[in-house]
């Protein structure tokens, strides 16, 4: 076991584990200096994809961590020292910037005020106690993703709806932000697929979803013309693990 292994397995013993909340994770890697928290991602990624389990599931804990808006300062520090380093794989799982195709946020506005006419706090509530699964759907096509998160927390979902919602075209980027944070679904294989699939999900998001996808997904993602560039690129390195 190398030095960086040795400081990834740290991590999790740190951690608690691998089913610890990614709030301690996250401490963990905001307290480690920038060049050993970009050897730790490199390491991982570069793992043959069909060994260190234990490994992929830090990778997607990390993965999380770097999405969540409150660190958006170590992603970007990280993404800036990558470039630097020339740690191309790396580089590529913090690309930050633009989704492949964007959804207008005042076209977005338009539309859900033709849909909903509830006050704000009124929508909310309901998006998380209804109990009508067509209301349910209603409000998941929202752009709000003050709603979607509520939606998100409605024991009524399901993965069938949370896939509908993460496919979405057009989105906005802050609905599809909430699924990918959600700790009940953004977990869920179909709902990566889908994130990771829709040119409107921007690569801050989508680029740490490429390594958690299976192989012949990270196959047509190599040579999909709609996902973002930086996804068809990560795609394709992650194909030539060994």
């Amino acid at each position: 076991m190398n030095t960086t292994q040795k400081l990834v397995e740290g991590i999790v013993h740190l951690t608690g584990g691998i089913s610890t909340q990614s709030a301690a994770l996250a401490h963990s890697i905001r307290s480690l200096p920038p060049e050993d928290a970009l050897q730790v991602i490199a390491l991982l990624l570069e793992a043959p994809a069909d060994g260190w389990s234990e490994g992929s599931e830090v990778l997607a804990l990390i993965g999380r961590v770097l999405i969540d808006p409150a660190f958006e300062t170590v992603t970007q520090e990280l993404g800036r020292m990558a470039t630097l380093m020339q740690t191309r794989v790396v580089e590529l799982f913090l690309t930050d910037g633009p989704a492949a195709q964007e959804y207008e946020l005042d076209a977005a506005q338009r539309a859900d005020a033709k849909l909903f006419v509830e006050p704000l706090g009124r929508l909310k509530t309901a998006a998380r106690l209804t109990t009508d699964p067509d209301e349910l759907a209603r409000f998941a096509i929202t752009s709000n993703a003050s709603v979607v998160r509520e939606v998100l927390l409605n024991p009524r979902l399901t993965e069938s709806l949370v896939v509908r919602i993460a496919s979405r075209r057009p989105a906005r980027h802050e609905p599809l932000r909430e699924i990918a944070l959600s700790n009940r679904w953004g977990v869920l294989a179909e709902v990566r697929r889908a994130l990771v699939f829709n040119p409107y999900t921007p690569p801050v998001i989508s680029c740490k979803l490429v390594p958690l996808v299976s192989d012949a997904d990270q196959k047509m993602l190599s040579a999909d013309p709609n996902v973002h560039d930086a996804v068809k690129r990560l795609a394709g390195m992650m194909l030539d693990r060994v």
